[in-house]
């Protein structure tokens, strides 16, 4: 009896294993599709995402079924941590190790930071400039995972008219070369979706760590604040008064075109409104003070809060030619009525 009931366990437990390893095998071999279903997906709607950490800003990032997604943004990146004055050896960047009054550094890879308008993807136009989708999935943990390239606006573009001698002909011809520099940055992320209410995610980006936090783009208890705007930008403790028009041209985006002018310049640009009260706003100012068509862009690039009671903002961020962030500046300002 003793073997009997031992054999009759043993065969139930072999019938146990067995299942569940067809049921494994079965699922290995489902389609990815099918997997990934098990998972909470993201796909659905655009989702109204606020950047915090190194990189801060606005941002609307749409994924797709197939595996990618788009991002429009507006970056403002914070300003760089002041060294640390104290002696301690043992509280270095990011932390570090006592042994022997040595003090481990993270060290960031080099790299440039982008501010302004950033889209994923981009046209190829002109040639050879095209920005690939985002791509997106699951890690094992069923944790949202993607990656995607932050590139600038052009910063620099350069027309060159270059005369060349056919040495068969002996004629000259003209041709026009036109040179155009843009920066990248790599970024990385993980997170958690609960669809159709919350995005959390991690992004790692050479500048250091972000957390990107969204929630479906919606029009609900977010006004058009579409309208004519007076602003004043503080720069080098200097003001400059501005007049600007804001106009909605994405309602399922709550994005704006901005037209506007100051003493001397002329800009224009985007301009990004969030449900929780974040407002972003990036121009290039055209033509450069003082300068030509050819001369390296100045952009604009804030982030802060609007009232949406009294449609007024307050913002900081930067004004300055692409490259190392160094003139930061306020932007300050409110809807206005033209008698």
């Amino acid at each position: 009896m003793k073997t009997k009931f031992t054999l009759i366990k043993s065969l139930r437990g072999s019938l146990r294993w067995g299942t569940a390893l067809g049921a494994v095998l079965l699922s290995c071999g489902a389609p990815l599709q099918t997997r990934a279903a098990a998972f909470a997906s993201p796909v659905g709607q655009p989702w109204d995402v606020v950047m915090a950490g190194r990189h801060q800003g606005l941002a609307v990032m749409t994924f797709a079924d197939d595996g990618t997604f788009s991002v429009y943004s507006i970056l403002v990146p914070k300003p760089p941590s002041q060294p640390s004055s104290s002696s301690d050896n043992g509280r270095g960047i990011g932390g570090g190790s006592r042994t022997g009054g040595q003090t481990n550094v993270i060290t960031l890879p080099d790299h440039t930071n982008i501010f302004g308008i950033v889209t994923v993807p981009r046209p190829d136009n002109p040639p050879g400039t095209a920005v690939e989708p985002g791509q997106w999935g699951f890690d094992s943990r069923g944790r949202l995972v993607g990656f995607y390239t932050d590139v600038s606006a052009y910063s620099v573009c350069v027309t060159n008219f270059v005369v060349q001698n056919n040495p068969i002909t002996g004629e000259l011809t003209t041709n026009i070369v036109v040179d155009c520099n843009r920066l990248t940055n790599a970024i990385s992320f993980v997170g958690t979706v609960v669809p159709g209410k919350r995005l959390t995610v991690v992004a790692s980006t050479p500048d250091g760590k972000s957390v990107f936090t969204g929630v479906p783009v919606t029009t609900v208890n977010v006004p058009d604040i579409s309208g004519n705007f007076a602003g004043t930008k503080l720069d080098h403790v200097l003001p400059y008064y501005e007049f600007f028009t804001l106009v909605r041209n994405d309602p399922s985006a709550n994005s704006y075109t901005v037209d506007g002018t100051g003493p001397g310049y002329l800009y224009g640009g985007t301009a990004l409104l969030s449900k929780s009260g974040r407002f972003a706003f990036a121009a290039n100012i055209n033509p450069p003070q003082g300068g030509s068509d050819n001369d390296t862009l100045i952009w604009r690039s804030v982030v802060g809060s609007l009232n949406k009671q009294k449609i007024s903002f307050n913002t900081t961020g930067l004004q300055e030619q692409s490259g190392t962030p160094e003139n930061r500046i306020r932007f300050s300002g409110g809807r206005i009525s033209i008698p």
